[in-house]
């Protein structure tokens, strides 16, 4: 049975921090994935999280604290996913950008 998890991972950009000086909380990415298990959702969202460091104009290393894996909200009938709309916020530049979110399903 597949279910839909949230997964939040928590990392640091050590590199970075040593030209800007130390942040204190880590940087945050957020993917909502399908999956068949909490393991099976936690191993999609780092290989999108790789990925999407791979694919990033910096050169700075992303160093993964931990990963947070939770059972993630059914989106509201008839509704848009507030997930999705938080995560839309984000990438326009309309909420804080210390904290990106990147929403990922059917994976």
């Amino acid at each position: 049975m597949v279910s839909r998890y949230h997964v939040r991972i928590e990392f640091r950009e050590p590199t970075y921090e040593l030209r800007a000086g130390p942040k204190q909380e880590p940087y945050l990415f957020g993917y909502d994935v399908e999956a068949a298990s909490e393991s099976d959702a936690e191993q999609s969202a780092l290989r999108e999280f790789r990925e999407t460091a791979r694919l990033s104009s910096v050169a700075w290393i992303r160093q993964v604290l931990q990963a947070i894996v939770t059972l993630a909200p059914l989106p509201e009938p008839g509704g848009e996913d507030p997930e999705d709309l938080q995560s839309r916020a984000r990438q326009s530049g309309d909420l804080d950008r210390r904290r990106p979110s990147t929403t990922r399903t059917g994976v």
